[in-house]
């Protein structure tokens, strides 16, 4: 509903002989716009809150959404972020997807304890541009104790050499749910393929 106001210039208009009352009306006059602005004012600033309420509200369901993936998905898209930091040389983020001490068999066999031997390894490569891709296959997730199985096949890469795999086989992992957060705690590479 609006807010009928009267008309300022016709309604008020008194005789200029008694000047307490033309000032009256000036004051009378001044109120009513004053009034009328403050309650437009109200009405804008009532309109700006409802959209900043409503965007609130969109980002909530957009995040709350993001942080309700299963445990499947969060593996998945844990697993697609360690490779996009393999292919981009990036260690360090390959590393933060690990326990502190995980176990790794690398394809040939061997076992290297914990992310700094993994990264020792990683780094005794040289300047190499090899990177690997592991394609998931399968996800178990045990949730009573924070484990999951995940199976799948990897491929090495060697942009110098080729485009395609020069290298691949199958590949295992136990994740584990440390805060919050799955992380690899131990995995096992096994190479059935070169070229």
């Amino acid at each position: 509903m609006g807010l009928l106001l009267p008309n300022i210039d016709t309604d008020f208009s008194l005789s200029s002989q008694n000047k307490q009352t033309t000032a009256l009306s000036a004051a009378l006059k001044q109120m009513l716009k004053t009034n009328f602005f403050v309650h437009f004012k109200y009405k804008y600033q009532m309109k700006q809150t409802k959209h900043i309420l409503f965007a609130v509200l969109c980002l909530l369901i957009f995040t709350s959404e993001l942080f309700s993936q299963t445990n499947e998905e969060q593996i998945r898209a844990i697993r697609k972020a360690s490779n996009s930091a393999l292919k981009s040389s990036d260690t360090k983020k390959v590393l933060s997807y690990l326990t502190d001490d995980v176990l790794t068999t690398t394809g040939n066999g061997t076992l290297l304890c914990g992310k700094d031997e993994l990264q020792k390894y990683i780094l005794d490569g040289g300047k190499s541009k090899m990177y690997w891709i592991r394609d998931t296959k399968e996800i178990i997730v045990y949730t009573e104790r924070g484990l999951a199985w995940e199976s799948g096949v990897w491929n090495g890469y060697d942009p110098e050499k080729s485009n395609n795999s020069i290298i691949n086989g199958n590949y295992s992992a136990m994740w584990t749910k440390e805060s919050g957060i799955w992380k690899i705690k131990s995995q096992l590479f096994v190479t059935i393929n070169e070229r």
